[in-house]
């Protein structure tokens, strides 16, 4: 065997390690609160990811049979997959390259077409300011997870990033690579030669950013909070590919877009409520369905589209209502469950060690009445 099986069979091992790690957090996330499930970025994401794999000597399909994905899921050039898959494809990546500072290399990559109809928005607004205020206005369609707050200093626009939720070991790769990739596409964008600005991190500098060092504008570590700060001279520059007609084109659609999400949300929102008021009598899809005055399978076919299902759904319902039905002392663990819609409470106990890691009564012994 070689030096260089060896390395092989050594990085195997550690991303089976990995991907065991990353595992609970697929199967864990049954309810969708944070919409990680639903499909609403585009595939260029992972295929500019699975590029840079490529790149440096690895077979993009080991990372998405690492990930646990479809070798078919970025096959439609128009098509979308969900954060936590791209999460899972990032992770995955980053850990068969042996790079953490993969965000910082695809960051510097993004380009506003990876966007769709969003980045040919972009591209075609008359100067940097009016790209600025559109794509944070439609940041929702990308970009759920991650706030944007827009002000002014003295001089200087900044744009500030705040997570909605933990992002765990992926965190930097998510920051590195929206600031940066911000900055790439302002530079894009102007058609200057470098990028410029400053970004700030609020964590220490990290071993890799040595690597990227020489490829990035100012950044700064351990500051106050994420940042991307920008002269406010830049804004007022004319766009190379302004065009008004284009431009107002590409906001339909993009107004389109978020018009589905909204639906799909109230769509959602509407169907938990639902279920929650059926939850007693063990509601079925075609029942539930039928309340809704939709077919079963035009139910299965909206959930699917939203990167879950009918029973992923229940459950989420369910264990949600477990949990505050539990700190009623005055309701038995059988009485909890036949409310849940459960026959026999041997199987309310089954699914609820699924959903929580622990039995009903352990879970309920934690709380204080």
């Amino acid at each position: 065997m070689t030096l260089s099986d060896v390395v092989m069979l050594e990085r195997e091992r550690q991303l089976c390690h990995y991907s065991c790690h990353i595992r609970p957090l697929v199967h864990n996330c049954m309810h969708d609160p944070l919409h990680i499930h639903q499909p609403t970025l585009p595939v260029a994401y992972p295929q500019l990811v699975l590029e840079i794999v490529s790149e440096r000597g690895f077979n993009p399909s080991q990372v998405l049979k690492l990930a646990q994905l479809p070798a078919d899921i970025l096959a439609n050039t128009g098509g979308r997959i969900t954060p936590m898959q791209y999460t899972q494809i990032t992770a995955c990546a980053a850990q068969l390259l042996n790079d953490q500072g993969l965000g910082m290399e695809v960051g510097l990559r993004m380009r506003p077409t990876a966007h769709g109809f969003l980045g040919y928005a972009v591209m075609t607004c008359a100067n940097l300011h009016e790209a600025l205020l559109l794509s944070l206005r439609f940041m929702r369609l990308r970009q759920r997870h991650i706030q944007t707050a827009y002000t002014r200093e003295q001089g200087t626009t900044v744009i500030t990033l705040r997570e909605s939720h933990d992002f765990g070991p992926v965190r930097h790769f998510f920051l590195e690579g929206m600031l940066i990739g911000m900055a790439r596409s302002s530079q894009f964008l102007l058609n200057t030669d470098s990028l410029f600005g400053e970004l700030w991190f609020d964590y220490p500098q990290p071993d890799y950013f040595e690597r990227y060092q020489d490829r990035l504008p100012c950044v700064k570590f351990e500051m106050p909070s994420v940042q991307l700060r920008t002269p406010s001279c830049y804004l007022d520059q004319p766009l190379r590919m302004a065009d008004a007609i284009a431009s107002r084109q590409a906001v339909q659609q993009c107004e389109r877009e978020l018009a589905e999400i909204g639906n799909e949300e109230d769509f959602l929102t509407n169907l938990r409520e639902l279920l929650r008021d059926q939850i007693d009598t063990g509601p079925g899809l075609d029942r539930v369905a039928a309340s809704l005055f939709i077919s079963g399978r035009t139910l299965k076919r909206r959930l699917h589209a939203n990167g879950t299902s009918f029973q992923r759904l229940l459950d989420d319902v369910r264990f949600g209502e477990s949990k505050r039905l539990m700190r009623n002392p005055a309701l038995s663990l059988q009485q909890i469950a036949f409310r849940l819609g459960y026959g026999d409470p041997a199987n309310f106990t089954r699914a609820f060690r699924k959903w929580a890691g622990c039995s009903p009564s352990e879970f309920r012994a934690r709380l204080r009445f």
